[in-house]
Formats: structure tokens, sequence, C-alpha cells
């Protein structure tokens, strides 16, 4: 991975999906969202130029690529155990939290969140009577947290120094105890109109500081650490897939209690029923709570694995067609029910 192309998903993971193995490396088969089905080297499936950095700034680039040494190793073991085989191998847990964390789909699902979240907030908040409701509510519980909020939230979009210090002046001229409610109904349009400005400056942004965040994230832990424990906590084995698997760009795929059953990455709180990794066409990974290894339904994990994946899928074979229509269909990490739930929460807390 070393260099300007960074893969997403490793190739010593996209190599147990081959369709050819050639002089220059292997072939797969990619499925892509919008309907393309090619061949191609893993050398070029799953890599974006600088994905985890440029030299000279937040790059992690070697360090991941040191890491997936032992994971390599460990998977080319794995694909010669034969089925129900229990992995003991404490890296088998660590590589669950590491891909789960480093994904391209991770970071997007992050960005179309902030953007769907950022979007719907500054639209409330550019309506004059939420605004009024709002800020008035606000101010009465939390004065001492307005003039910080601010001045963090536009450091963040990076608006110049010379306007913050003029909107943080006339919003906390405004919000003056004494002129709140006075000034209220006389400046509720101009600040409703702010906050309708500043919405568009800040989804422009979104993108790269959601890349910015991901790699500070890895930089400080290529494993992912709150989660780390609960895969530490499962038992793990070696299942011989009775139908040919195919690798979502998610990666793994998490089953948990609840009313949505498969996830693209668990939340801390989410009781594990089964983590799958499919480590080859025939071969899956599965981690679950009990010391027997668990029925698995190959057609299962390969409908779920197509369903959360955002952008494609590969395999060994050009004939899985009919998981082209499902995929990317539960792809969002968060509804947007879900974020709005959150937002009023949010608001309303106040």
């Amino acid at each position: 991975m070393a260099g300007k192309r960074h893969h997403i998903l490793p190739k010593f993971l996209l190599k147990g999906f081959a369709s050819k193995t050639i002089r220059e490396g292997f072939l797969t088969w990619v499925y892509r969202r919008e309907g393309n089905v090619f061949e191609a080297s893993i050398a070029d499936v799953a890599v974006e130029r600088y994905f985890y950095g440029k030299q000279g700034g937040s790059n992690i680039d070697a360090e991941i690529t040191n890491l997936e040494v032992g994971y390599a190793l460990l998977l080319d073991e794995l694909r010669n155990k034969g089925n129900g085989y229990q992995i003991m191998d404490s890296r088998m847990a660590e590589f669950i939290g590491h891909l789960s964390s480093r994904t391209k789909h991770i970071r997007d699902s992050l960005a179309d969140s902030s953007e769907f979240l950022v979007s719907t907030l500054f639209d409330f908040l550019a309506d004059e009577h939420n605004f009024r409701a709002w800020i008035l509510e606000y101010y009465k519980r939390h004065p001492e947290i307005i003039k910080k909020g601010l001045d963090d939230a536009m450091k963040k979009m990076q608006i110049p120094r010379h306007q913050r210090l003029v909107f943080r002046q006339r919003v906390m001229s405004l919000l003056r105890p004494e002129r709140l409610v006075a000034q209220m109904d006389e400046k509720i349009s101009e600040y409703s109109f702010i906050f309708g400005a500043l919405g568009p400056i800040l989804l422009q942004k979104i993108p790269a500081m959601v890349k910015d965040g991901h790699i500070k994230a890895l930089a400080k832990s290529l494993i992912a650490e709150p989660r780390l424990e609960n895969y530490r906590s499962l038992n793990w084995f070696i299942c011989d897939s009775k139908e040919p698997l195919v690798l979502g760009d998610v990666g793994c795929l998490f089953q948990v209690a609840g009313s949505k059953k498969f996830k693209s990455l668990n939340d801390k709180e989410d009781e594990l029923v089964s983590v799958y990794l499919p480590i080859s066409s025939k071969k899956l990974v599965v981690g679950a709570p009990s010391r027997l290894m668990p029925s698995v339904v190959s057609a299962i994990v390969n409908e779920n694995s197509v369903r959360t994946s955002r952008e494609f899928f590969v395999g060994e074979t050009s004939e899985r067609l009919d998981l082209l229509d499902i995929l990317g269909t539960e792809s969002a990490i968060l509804s947007e029910e879900e974020i709005k739930q959150i937002l009023m929460e949010v608001i309303h807390e106040g």
C-alpha cells in the first residue's frame, strides 16, 4: 500500500476472491453500484490516491503497511484450515477492529451523515420561529456556552478571523440579557439569514473535515480500541461456505440483537450475535459469544454484506448479477430518521 495509491481493503484480503492468477498478481470480478461488472487486477480495486494522507501532513500509510504484515500471514494460514477450526490467535479480533475502522465505507458514511445533520440543523435555525424559540430557551439554560460554541464552530468552518469577530459580536450583542427579548423580533430575520448562508459554506468543507478527522483518529489507534474488547470476548471459527462468498466494500459484517440485525459497524453498546468476515470465496471467519461454532447460512451473509456495502463488492465469478439490485440498499450507518431524532433531542435538550 505504500506510496500514493492506498488500498482501502488490503490486497491480502482481496486475493482470497481471485478469479485467476496472472504473472502480475491476481484478478477478481468487481460489481459496482452503477451496474458495471468487470474483471480487474486486485492492485486496482478499492484503491484511492492519498486516502490515508500525504507525505508532509497527516499520513498513516506506512504504519498501516507495517501492521498489515502480520494480518496477511494470519489470513494465509486460516485459508488452509478446515471447517470448525477455532481461531485462538489474538490477531483475529485485532484485525476485525482495524479493518472495520479504516474503510472508505466508514468515511463516506460519516460524511453523508454529517452533511445531512448540518443541512437539517441549519435549515431548522434559518426558520425565524425555530431560531427564536431555540435561542431563548438555550440562553436561559446555558448562557456561558454560547460564546465558546460560536467560536469553536466558526474555527472548524475555517471562516476568516475578521468575519468571525463581526459575527460573534453581533450575536453576543443580540444575546445580552437586557436586549435579548427586546431585539429578538427586530433582528430575528437577519440571524436566520446568517444561518441559512453559513449552512452551504460548512457543507462544502465537510468531506475534507471528515477525511482529516478519520486520519487523525486512525493515527491515534489503528485498531478500534472502544470495540476491541467486545471482539476479544468472542470465539472465532473458520466456516466452509456452501456457496461462493463475495466481499463487500464494508469488509466486516456485524449481526446484532435488535430491529436492525445487520450493520457495517456495530455500536459499542450493541449486543453482538455474530461477526462475519469472508476471507476467500470458500472460507468465512465467524465470531460469536458461544464456544460452539454457530450455524451459518452463506446466502444470508452474502446478501447482507452487499446490502450494507456502499459502492461495490468483489467475487471470484461473474455470476452474481442477482446481488446488484440490493447493493447499497442498507449502507447508511444512521438513517435520516435516526439523524433527525438525534438532532431534535439535542435541540430540545438545550
